[in-house]
């Protein structure tokens, strides 16, 4: 019984503490995966980012390509109604 009341306390600090090392650890170790995979979704959407970059780029070249296109094509017509008015 003395023991108890002489160490008891302490013993019961020491076990509280090392219970709190252990909590902080595994919370860390839960933050660290979680950084970890907040890092890889990242690099997946930088990666998304870069690929939607080029395909606009892809777009931007088919669309000025269809201008051009189309302005042939007008240029073709008004020589084609040009050519009729003069028969």
């Amino acid at each position: 019984m003395s023991f108890m009341l002489n160490y008891g306390i302490w013993i019961v600090l020491l076990a509280l503490i090392v219970f709190i090392v252990i909590a902080i650890q595994r919370q860390s170790q839960k933050a660290r995966a979680l950084m970890d995979e907040s890092a890889a979704i990242n690099s997946q959407a930088r990666e998304n980012l870069e690929r939607a970059a080029g395909m606009q780029d892809e777009v931007l070249a088919v669309a000025r390509e269809s201008r051009d296109l189309q302005a042939e094509t007008n240029r073709l017509l008004a020589a084609l109604l040009e050519a009729r008015k003069k028969r």
